[in-house]
């Protein structure tokens, strides 16, 4: 009887909770799997479009680092003599 109720947790006995476990443990995995498939489908679109953009991110970049020592953003409106 004691060694009955040790065996018995919650309901289950040793063996059901073995089939649980087994059972999620598989559930987790094929899931996984199917969410892994769908970001790294994601992150390979992402990427390509960095891919294709980051020539024109270069440029523009070594264009700013070139230009003179000052940060100019051309905005309009800004020249000094616009303002008056």
């Amino acid at each position: 009887m004691v060694s009955t109720a040790r065996t018995i947790i919650a309901g289950f006995n040793f063996s059901e909770q073995w089939i649980v476990t087994a059972v999620s443990i598989l559930v987790g995995g094929i899931f996984s799997y199917v969410v892994y498939g769908v970001v790294m489908a994601t992150v390979s679109e992402l990427l390509q479009h960095l891919l294709v953009i980051s020539p024109l991110l270069i440029v523009i970049l070594v264009h700013w680092l070139s230009s003179a020592d000052q940060l100019s953003i051309p905005i309009p409106g800004s020249e000094p003599c616009a303002i008056h």
